[in-house]
């Protein structure tokens, strides 16, 4: 069988990842946090144009309320690592499962909808849970979750190594975007 040949988006994501591990050279070089910060936060986001592209690109639906999935898996995770106390990796499952358990709660809802009608109901989905969020002194309301503790990621590896951390966050949005090619 002949080997398969990456499209022009894979090799872009290649050069995309290599440019990633240079500028964590150059900024580790000079001590740079602001740009290092600046950089995971993008890459962040850049998981969640995944997750649009995989709804939207992939089956056509439009998703207006893909935030509500963010955003709870924000919430959740600060919520865990604040009063539960559990390690990174456990965190990160809880708030998996949550945003599970919203998606699966979402869908029965807007399982038969299609259109500018399915983008309305994620819309508005999101809307709701902003509002109970927004609106909950014990979530923060309006001020957000104060007094997060910075988890380890990894040994040696926290949330407050700038550079660690966006090497960690590059490999995880680099797995997922395999994923999401995969598909």
């Amino acid at each position: 069988a002949p080997a398969a040949r990456l499209t022009m988006t894979q090799w872009i994501a290649i050069v995309c990842g290599a440019a990633g591990l240079v500028f964590a050279v150059i900024a580790k070089a000079l001590g740079d946090v602001f740009f290092f910060r600046l950089a995971t936060e993008a890459l962040i986001f850049g998981g969640l144009a995944l997750s649009v592209d995989l709804l939207l690109g992939r089956t056509g639906l439009l998703p207006l309320g893909q935030a509500l999935f963010f955003g709870l898996g924000a919430y959740v995770s600060a919520l865990v690592l604040k009063h539960a106390g559990l390690g990174f990796w456990a965190t990160m499952a809880v708030a998996a499962a949550a945003s599970a358990v919203a998606g699966l709660v979402g869908g029965l809802i807007a399982i038969r909808a299609k259109g500018v009608y399915f983008a309305l109901i994620s819309f508005g989905l999101a809307q709701v849970v902003s509002k109970i969020v927004f609106n909950t002194r014990e979530l923060g309301a309006s001020d957000g979750l104060i007094g997060v503790p910075q988890p380890q990621v990894l040994p040696g590896v926290g949330a407050a190594d700038a550079a660690g951390f966006f090497l960690v966050v590059l490999a995880f949005i680099g797995a997922i975007y395999g994923a999401v090619t995969w598909l």
